[in-house]
């Protein structure tokens, strides 16, 4: 896999190469309009990804104390990997417009010159040609007195070249709102939480993402397996700023600065989480725009 997935891997696991490009030169040819058409799908799956793993339990203890290590898959439905462009240059190209790939698409349009000996075809930026996005995330959690919990996210930032500094970071606090009726929170423990993260790449591009949910568990009397589920609400937007100059003799550079809200809103969650002495094993599916599963691992005490 390249361009994007290539680059979020490599920061959440340094297993890959950004030797195949990046998403940044392929959408600094195209101006804001298309750009924003280019990228929106990216904010959606990348913010459904983000806003998995946040919880299995909803139960919470003082000085309760584990980090997971979750998996994130994102599935990007067929129709946002094409979008239709219009032409941007009608005295010089043929046609009023053409469907090209997302960023997530596969072959990027077209635009035939009217005359070749003055400028060349129009090619625009491919996709990366992919079905799902997928991000591993580290995350730990301290439970506190009185019923919170509080997690965090983080990955150092470090210099990626020719592309500059890559930071991430997350966290979030959760309340078992259940502990306030203590018949009910032995039977069903109910919390709610609260996450927020930001992702940098560079000086061009910066997502934040927020998230709000209300969820439950209930742990099995014979096995050592809980069930949980939730409802939330989730909003993400990615800020980019690039220089794009029209591609054809004479084209004007125009300082680019735009905003992409991620069609994310509300999310179901269903999962279960089996606990053998200190390791735990959790997947869970969760139904928004983009369907995301997400498998975990790792230790509670």
């Amino acid at each position: 896999m390249k361009k994007i997935v290539s680059i979020f891997l490599i920061i959440l696991f340094g297993a890959m190469s950004l030797a195949q490009g990046d998403i940044i030169e392929d959408l600094k040819q195209l101006g804001a309009d298309n750009g924003k058409k280019y990228m929106k799908p990216f904010v959606t799956a990348f913010g459904s990804d983000l806003n998995s793993g946040w919880f299995s339990i909803a139960k919470t203890a003082p000085m309760s104390f584990g980090l997971t290590f979750n998996a994130m898959l994102a599935v990007v439905p067929d129709g946002d990997k094409t979008f239709i462009v219009h032409n941007p240059n009608p005295d010089l190209y043929n046609g009023d417009y053409e469907v090209t790939a997302t960023v997530f698409g596969n072959n990027g349009a077209v635009f035939t010159t009217k005359d070749p000996l003055v400028v060349p075809n129009l090619f625009l930026p491919k996709g990366v040609d992919i079905k799902a996005v997928p991000l591993i995330v580290p995350q730990a959690h301290l439970g506190l007195p009185g019923g919170f919990e509080i997690e965090v996210r983080y990955i150092p930032p470090y210099e990626i070249k020719d592309m500059g500094k890559i930071s991430f970071m997350g966290g979030g606090v959760k309340y078992q709102v259940s502990k306030l009726i203590p018949m009910l929170s032995t039977i069903v423990p109910i919390a709610i939480q609260g996450t927020y993260q930001q992702f940098k790449l560079g000086d061009d591009v910066t997502i934040n993402s927020a998230f709000v949910n209300l969820h439950a568990s209930r742990g099995l009397v014979i096995l050592p397996l809980t069930i949980y589920g939730g409802i939330g609400y989730e909003h993400t937007t990615l800020e980019a700023k690039y220089t794009y100059t029209e591609p054809w003799e004479g084209g004007e550079t125009e300082d680019v600065d735009f905003n992409i809200t991620g069609d994310n809103n509300f999310r179901f969650t269903a999962g279960a989480r089996l606990k053998i002495l200190l390791l735990d094993v959790m997947v869970d599916y969760s139904v928004g725009k983009y369907q995301t599963v997400r498998a975990g691992v790792g230790f509670s005490i």
